[in-house]
């Protein structure tokens, strides 16, 4: 996970390699946790082709457009549990707050990334 995030911190701040790296960084620190996020919607906003755009994240951050938002949503997700652990916030509350629009893609994308269920990741971070 910490791979990860230092990945997309240092092709975020590589930007002026490619500025269109730079603007879809921006975007996403923004957007990540909207649940209608998508590759389409930030190549819309952004005025770039979603091939190309696709491509640039691969090439950017080593990993597809969706891996990425779910990454940036899982650093969001511990962030507001250990933020929110004395207010017992719902699971579900806490990754509809990350991102994800239901209990089944948020479950999914921490036991993706994590191999972890949310609870037994929320009991190591806590």
């Amino acid at each position: 996970m910490d791979n990860l995030l230092r990945e997309y911190d240092s092709a975020r701040f590589a930007a002026d390699a490619d500025p269109e790296a730079g603007a879809l960084a921006d975007w996403l620190a923004r957007r990540f946790s909207d649940i209608d996020c998508s590759l389409q919607k930030a190549a819309q906003e952004l005025g770039i082709n979603t091939t190309y755009l696709s491509r640039m994240v691969a090439r950017q951050w080593r990993m597809p457009f969706r891996q990425l938002v779910n990454t940036l949503r899982l650093a969001y997700f511990i962030q507001l549990v250990l933020r929110e652990q004395n207010d017992k916030a719902p699971l579900e509350g806490l990754g509809r707050k990350a991102g994800w629009a239901n209990r089944s893609t948020f479950y999914g994308a921490v036991k993706y990334h994590t191999g972890l269920t949310p609870s037994e990741l929320i009991a190591i971070v806590s």
